[in-house]
C-alpha cells in the first residue's frame, strides 16, 4: 500500500504571480504558419519561386492529388481554417434511467 506523503512544494524558480513565462513574446515580423502555407500555395499556383517552402507545398499538393486524405485535410485546414462543428444541445433524447417524470423535472429545475 502506498504511503500518504506531504504535498510537494513548488520550486523557487517558477514564475511569480503576474510574471510572464515568455517575456519577449512572439518576435516582430514573424508570420503565422497558415500565412506561410497560403503564400507558398500561391507561389506554386503561379509557378514562381523554388524555395524550400514551395517544394514542401508541391509535395503536399501532389500527395493530396494522389488521394492522400490526410494531405487534403492539411491543405484545407491551413488555407480555409478548420470546418465549424456544431452540436445540437436541444436534441430529444429518451433515456430509461428509472426516474419518474416529476423527478426529471425537479432535476432540470436544479440545473437551471
Amino acid at each position: 500500500m502506498s504511503e500518504i506523503t506531504e504535498p510537494k512544494q513548488k520550486p523557487d524558480h517558477l514564475w511569480k504571480p503576474g510574471q510572464s513565462g515568455n517575456p519577449k513574446g512572439k518576435p516582430k515580423g514573424s508570420r503565422h504558419f497558415s500565412t506561410l502555407i497560403r503564400e507558398a500555395i500561391t507561389k506554386v499556383a503561379t509557378d514562381t519561386g523554388t524555395s524550400d517552402d514551395v517544394l514542401i507545398v508541391q509535395a503536399l499538393v501532389a500527395k493530396a492529388k494522389d488521394g492522400d486524405l490526410k494531405a487534403v485535410d492539411m491543405v484545407l485546414d491551413r488555407v480555409d481554417g478548420k470546418a465549424e462543428q456544431t452540436i445540437n444541445l436541444d436534441a430529444d433524447v429518451t433515456v430509461n434511467d428509472g426516474l419518474s417524470d416529476e423527478e426529471k423535472k425537479a432535476l432540470l429545475e436544479l440545473l437551471k
